[in-house]
């Protein structure tokens, strides 16, 4: 089935009369197993925007730009995309600017290139993103810290779950929000935590007061600043949407609504 859906797949590209652009990336298994994933978006002869995974390979180490550049170079042998070249998407790791100026000298020789290069590498936004973010997060990672460990402690135990439920009855709280725990990895899955540990605030408050053992309480003056960074967090958030919802129009809006 691979080899008969591949034969076609390689029909259809040499059928494209325009440029090609491909994504690419490193992921590493439970076992640090490095395997390397390449995409690729295309335009086809219906005018419909098509994307495939052409590659998703293993890739034993060392992964420098020498050698993923030359990995590269062999897929696009591979499947006959060379001169139909365009962008390599990819995030900002050391080795991709590697991967890239091997894929200009390649490129330079077949005479294939666009713009001498010059807009062959496109640094993945959503990634640039999550770096902003990160920097952001750093002035108050003690705040976050403490509601992370918070929710771990009440989550933890059913005992102490009831014991936060009745807080948010005693309060008149609705109980419709969970208490998120967050994955520290995904910043978008900090704020989520943020944002219901804010609609919890008064019972999170009433719950440090009662429980003894509990040591993750926040300062009036944390609790204010984390607000704040989640003001700040949800405007990243809408535009993460916008990424991953790949609608250009719509990202489009977006971006002029930034410059503006």
């Amino acid at each position: 089935m691979y080899a008969r859906e591949k034969k076609l797949l390689k029909v259809e590209l040499a059928m494209i009369t325009s440029r090609v652009c491909l994504t690419s990336d490193m992921w590493s298994s439970l076992v640090s197993n490095g395997y390397m994933c390449v995409t690729i978006h295309y335009v086809d002869v219906n005018w419909v925007l098509q994307k495939r995974v052409l590659i998703f390979r293993h890739v034993p180490p060392p992964h420098t730009g020498t050698i993923l550049g030359h990995l590269l170079i062999d897929f696009l042998k591979e499947w006959g995309i060379e001169k139909k070249f365009f962008t390599l998407t990819s995030v900002n790791a050391t080795s991709n600017n590697g991967v890239v100026d091997n894929l200009k000298n390649h490129l330079s020789l077949m005479r294939s290139l666009v713009c001498e290069g010059k807009f062959l590498h496109v640094r993945c936004g959503n990634h640039i993103l999550n770096l902003i973010v990160k920097a952001g997060l750093e002035k108050v990672d003690a705040a976050i810290g403490k509601i992370r460990e918070g929710i771990k402690y009440i989550k933890n135990s059913e005992t102490r779950l009831v014991k936060f439920v009745e807080c948010l009855s005693n309060l008149g709280l609705p109980c419709s929000k969970k208490l998120r725990q967050d994955m520290p990895i995904r910043w978008n899955s900090t704020y989520q935590m943020i944002e219901s540990a804010l609609a919890y605030q008064q019972a999170y408050n009433h719950y440090d007061l009662i429980d003894p053992n509990f040591r993750h309480g926040l300062l009036e003056n944390e609790w204010k600043k984390v607000e704040t960074v989640a003001t700040f967090l949800s405007h990243f958030m809408t535009l993460q949407l916008y990424f991953l919802e790949a609608n250009t129009p719509r990202q489009i809006c977006t971006f002029k609504c930034m410059e503006n």
